[in-house]
C-alpha cells in the first residue's frame, strides 16, 4: 500500500516524498526527479493518490526528528473530524 510506496520512493530517491502525489507523478524538484522510477502506488494510468477504504484522503507529513520519519494516517470510517482515537495510522 501507501507505506510500501513511500519506502520504495525513499530507497530510489534518497529522501521522503514531500507530498503523496510524488508517489504517482515525478516531482518537479530536480534532485528527486532524477532518481524517480515510479509510480510507487497504482500504475501508469493513476492520476490521483488512492483513497483509504472509506473513500477519504490519506493524511501525510514528514516529521523528521520525531518518533517516526513521517506521519501517514486515515481518519477512519467516520471521516474528517473523527476523534483521533479512530484514526488509522501506519505505525499502529
Amino acid at each position: 500500500g501507501m507505506k510500501k510506496g513511500i519506502d520504495m520512493f525513499r530507497n530510489d530517491v534518497g529522501q521522503l516524498p514531500a507530498v503523496l502525489k510524488d508517489l504517482i507523478k515525478k516531482p518537479k524538484e530536480e534532485r528527486a526527479s532524477k532518481k524517480w522510477s515510479g509510480p510507487y502506488v497504482g500504475d501508469e494510468t493513476t492520476t490521483e493518490v488512492p483513497e483509504d477504504s472509506w473513500g477519504g484522503k490519506f493524511m501525510y507529513k514528514v516529521t523528521q526528528g520525531s518518533k517516526y520519519p513521517y506521519e501517514l494516517y486515515s481518519y477512519g470510517p467516520n471521516g474528517k473530524g473523527s476523534p483521533k482515537d479512530e484514526w488509522i495510522t501506519v505505525w499502529d
